[in-house]
């Protein structure tokens, strides 16, 4: 039997303790107009009490009302949000608010005797980052897109970077690429065929990928280059991160073990077993020990057949020295009970899922898969390091894979950096932090992924007990498809976004917008980082106040708006799901009269 190779808000303080007293009125440095855009905070400053009178003219209840009759003067509801560490205050308009009423607010705050100044609330920036800077890191959506990524940095602020785990990658071998070579430990070549292996020669201690491109007549009709495929794989996995250069791996301090069983045409079922036991520790006739055996196994390969006693026999003696085997769930689209090794016992079976945290068309599915995690499609394949021959070896690159081949190696850095916090974690212990930290999908019952999107960030706090102070927030909206109104101007989230640590302003109507999952079935979704706790009070819109969301009835009424929805976050460290099934929108059939 033959294995074929490419599967591919802080919350918002709702009153200030008190407005510190004023004193008599000075004359106040000149100030600049607010700058263009909308505004819906203000920083005021206020001055130090000088006495009773001051004091009482500063009375929190006389400043609502002063705040009360500023809204009534200039149409803006303003309250105050909270009380700042220096003492000056955090004032919020219900909404945002155009550069003439914003100029009538600030002329009416300045003219109080206790106020020392006050200006437009103003966004701060970083002036450096501290992402990678590994120049093709803006294009890993995998690691760090909100909807589809794994959340990376949020996981490498722990520490955990895979240091001290090794990771074993049963594939075509690796190259020597920059990105890699610091990474790598000695591995072994299993592939027993010299035909097959192409180097000369059949089992060796030389893990090195001589290429595995198939000429007219080896395997099919038509010449195909090579794949550099476990290259790619070891790279999702622990390409150096911060170097500069290329990309950044999700285990980045991880050594890798290459472990050859792929060559020209895939490979045998046998050398696969071999190799499996080998990686893990185990005694493999006539083959050396393995001085570092692996924690972690790394399988982005497979067979249209179900697992065999032979494979099942290796994967038992591998998860019983304590070692996770990691699987791709196959590019069928079908059962993954039915391939193998993804239908074997005891491996952590892993389907694609896309950039918005969908499961991928081509992906294998059903019982026998545990999780999924980014493997791409179409519109945005996976970028990891590859080498730059059509055939034999020439040059270090970097390219896009498509498949669950690419899903699988997130799953096992993720592993890795989990190991790397908590050594003592049996391969069950680990698969259930991982499925139970998954982002359910939008359609769980459809997508038969598993538990969901891995979300490595949120295990690693569920593995070391430090959930931090913020939890993931998944809103899904439905909205009808191909309406052209709806598509053009897409699904935002409007509301109290400044409370979700946004940086937003509060019912901006186009503040956050959503991504539809699924063209052309929606639903638009939006996954948010948000503080544990916090109560949030929004509704939908197409980006402005006249398309706001809105309910149908079979009533003459017709339509109404949809009351604010409110919503308490959960706990911290947990995924929280809403679906809001929206009906239409106002201005949108049938609601457009």
């Amino acid at each position: 039997m033959s294995l074929r190779t490419p599967m591919h808000l802080v919350v918002a303080l709702a009153t200030a303790t008190a407005l510190l007293p004023a004193a008599p009125a000075a004359a106040r440095p000149a100030e600049p107009p607010p700058a263009g855009g909308a505004v819906s905070s203000f920083l005021v400053g206020v001055h130090a009490p000088t006495d009773a009178r001051t004091a009482r003219a500063a009375d929190p209840a006389r400043l609502t009302d002063d705040l009360a009759a500023v809204g009534r003067d200039t149409g803006a509801r303003l309250t105050v949000a909270r009380v700042l560490a220096t003492g000056d205050l955090l004032v919020r308009a219900d909404r945002p608010l155009p550069a003439g009423t914003t100029r009538a607010v600030l002329d009416r705050l300045r003219q109080r005797a206790d106020v020392a100044w006050a200006r437009p609330e103003t966004r701060v920036r970083p002036t450096s980052t501290g992402t990678p800077d590994d120049t093709r890191w803006s294009d890993q959506w995998d690691l760090h897109d909100p909807l589809g990524g794994v959340y990376a940095e949020s996981a490498w602020a722990t520490g955990a970077d895979g240091s001290g785990v090794t990771v074993a990658v049963l594939d075509t071998g690796v190259t020597a690429h920059h990105d890699l070579a610091a990474n790598l430990v000695p591995g072994y070549d299993f592939v027993s065929h010299p035909a097959d292996a192409r180097d000369g020669d059949g089992r060796d201690p030389d893990a090195t990928d001589p290429g595995d491109w198939e000429e007219p007549g080896d395997c099919g009709d038509t010449f195909r280059p090579s794949s550099w495929h476990g290259t790619h794989v070891a790279g999702t996995i622990a390409a150096r991160r911060g170097d500069g250069a290329g990309v950044a791996g999700l285990a980045p301090g991880a050594r890798i073990q290459p472990v050859r069983v792929l060559g020209r045409c895939g490979g045998t079922t046998a050398d696969m077993v071999d190799a499996i036991v080998w990686a893990s520790g185990g005694t493999v006739p006539g083959v050396p020990a393995n001085p570092t055996p692996a924690r972690v196994l790394n399988l982005s390969l497979g067979a249209s057949v179900s697992c065999d006693p032979a494979t099942q026999a290796a994967v038992d003696q591998a998860v019983a020295r304590g070692v996770t085997v990691v699987v791709s769930a196959g590019n069928s689209g079908a059962d993954a009970a039915n391939y193998s090794p993804a239908g074997c016992a005891g491996v952590v079976t892993v389907a694609a899922s896309t950039v918005t945290g969908e499961r991928a068309g081509y992906s294998n599915h059903g019982a026998a898969v545990e999780i999924a995690a980014p493997g791409g499609d179409r519109s945005r394949g996976v970028l990891s390091t590859v080498n730059t021959g059509r055939t034999v070896a020439e040059g270090d690159g970097w390219a896009e894979y498509t498949g669950t081949s690419m899903a699988a190696p997130h799953v096992t850095a993720a592993a890795a950096l989990l190991l790397d916090r908590r050594p003592d974690l049996t391969p069950t212990a680990l698969t259930e932090l991982l499925r139970g930290t998954a982002r359910p999908t939008a359609y769980p019952q459809e997508c038969r992924c598993g538990s969901g999107v891995l979300d490595v960030d949120l295990a690693l706090r569920a593995a070391t007990d430090r959930p931090g102070d913020t939890t993931r927030l998944v809103l899904s909206a439905g909205a009808r498809p191909g309406e052209p109104l709806i598509d053009e101007r897409g699904v935002h989230l409007a509301g109290t976004l400044s409370r979700l640590g946004t940086g937003l302003p509060d019912w901006d109507p186009a503040g956050l917008r959503m991504r539809r999952v699924d063209p052309p079935t929606g639903p638009y979704r939006l996954v948010l980082t948000v503080p544990t706790g916090a109560e949030l009070e929004y509704k939908y819109t197409l980006g402005d106040w006249e398309h706001v969301e809105q309910a149908y009835t079979d009533s003459d009424a017709g339509c109404f708006d949809i009351d604010n929805r409110r919503l308490t976050v959960a706990a911290a460290g947990t995924v929280q799901t809403v679906h809001d099934r929206t009906v239409g929108f106002r201005g949108v059939w049938p609601c457009d009269r």
